[in-house]
């Protein structure tokens, strides 16, 4: 049961962008469409600014950051500027899910970055073995996938693929 629960949840996150790929005609959506408000709980200490407690890189200029799939990543740690802001806000409370919002995270940015067979299960690995609900991934992957090139990456890359991965 456990297995086809896994596909299940695979097939619930792919088959949203693909549609939302499809409707949307393949056009730009970027956050600046669909702000997000980095700034609830955000306190600034000089020039360095925290969310939950946690610092945070600064918010990247929208067109330099969908310049490129692979964005703005101004701390080198595998994870968008935009999209470490949106995981700090979201899950910097719960030291939990915050750990499984990152690892989710770095493998669908190293998905739609590498193209490749090893990124591919890599983030097969991370939606089988996550315990993010539905709505929570589906929330960050649409973030990730903010760009036409973005989220042809994805869907391109994932079209026919399904199952799972043992979790340790």
């Amino acid at each position: 049961m456990r297995i086809k629960l896994k596909q299940y949840r695979i097939a619930v996150l792919a088959i949203p962008f693909m549609l939302m790929i499809a409707t949307c005609g393949g056009s730009n959506h970027s956050n600046a469409d669909t702000p997000i408000d980095h700034t609830k709980t955000t306190l600034s200490e000089g020039s360095e600014t925290f969310i939950n407690g946690i610092k945070v890189p600064p918010l990247p200029d929208t067109k330099i950051n969908d310049a490129t799939q692979a964005g703005v990543d101004s701390n080198s740690n595998g994870i968008r500027d935009d999209v470490e802001r949106l995981l700090v806000k979201e899950f910097g409370a719960n030291k939990d899910k915050y750990d499984q919002a990152i690892k989710f995270a770095i493998a669908e940015q190293n998905l739609i970055v590498k193209q490749d067979e090893a990124s591919i299960n890599e983030y097969i690995h991370a939606v089988s073995c996550s315990t993010l609900e539905v709505d929570e991934a589906d929330k960050l992957t649409y973030t990730l996938l903010n760009t036409e090139g973005r989220g042809n990456a994805y869907g391109n890359l994932l079209a026919g693929k399904g199952g799972s991965m043992k979790c340790e």
